[in-house]
């Protein structure tokens, strides 16, 4: 009994990180749903959060893999609609990086307090988390996630200003530099997402403002 749950001890945290992997790549491929297929978007969903959920449950997990997989659950819950739940544990989850000094993971959080908050009416609050992630990206030299920040902040920003102004024209300048950076990064699947915004530029002032992931809060630099 004892070599078992030394075993256990020893396994438990990598299988852990694996299923908190497994629930992100869940939350990415959900994302790719197209909306003729809501159901499967929504079987997805329901089979990352208990992914998460599994790998949460595990005692001897890691502070840093527990802290995202916490994360993506917080994601998990935007995407499913419980967007105040969603903040409640976003809040939480960074009051738990600040705690723990995980500052790479801070301007992840912060990228999808803003989502979230833009999801909530809550605007202002919005930009100053979508520019706090931003700069905190760049400040650590995380070129990918900087300009998935980018795309985030200038689609909201070209939301908020459909009539085409000064605010829709930074927008707009965001989402270029983000398309510069994935073809740098060679993110051909955030490539293609992102030229589809641009593509649809047009229509953007019919639109509401939505909140689309990936793994873009998954924590990759």
């Amino acid at each position: 009994i004892v070599l078992q749950t030394a075993r256990l001890e020893h396994t438990a945290p990598i299988i852990g990180i694996i299923l908190v992997a497994l629930g992100q790549l869940r939350i990415d491929q959900a994302i790719g749903i197209a909306d003729k297929h809501e159901f499967l978007r929504v079987r997805l969903l329901m089979r990352a959060r208990n992914t998460l959920r599994r790998a949460l449950a595990i005692q001897v997990l890691d502070a840093e893999t527990r802290v995202e997989g916490q994360l993506a659950l917080a994601h998990v819950m935007l995407l499913e609609g419980n967007i105040e739940a969603a903040c409640q544990h976003a809040l939480q989850v960074l009051k738990t990086t600040h705690q723990l000094e995980l500052t790479w993971l801070v301007p992840h959080t912060q990228c999808l307090l803003g989502n979230i908050s833009a999801a909530l009416g809550r605007y202002e609050q919005a930009e100053q988390y979508f520019i706090l992630a931003r700069d905190g990206f760049h400040t650590y030299g995380m070129r990918l996630a900087y300009g998935r920040a980018l795309q985030f902040y200038g689609k909201f920003l070209q939301q908020r200003d459909i009539s085409g102004g000064k605010i829709y024209q930074q927008g707009q300048a965001y989402l270029q530099e983000a398309c510069e950076i994935f073809r740098e990064c060679d993110a051909k699947r955030e490539l293609q997402r992102l030229e589809q915004i641009l593509g649809s530029a047009s229509d953007d002032s019919t639109q509401k403002i939505v909140v689309e992931h990936q793994s873009e809060f998954s924590p990759v630099s």
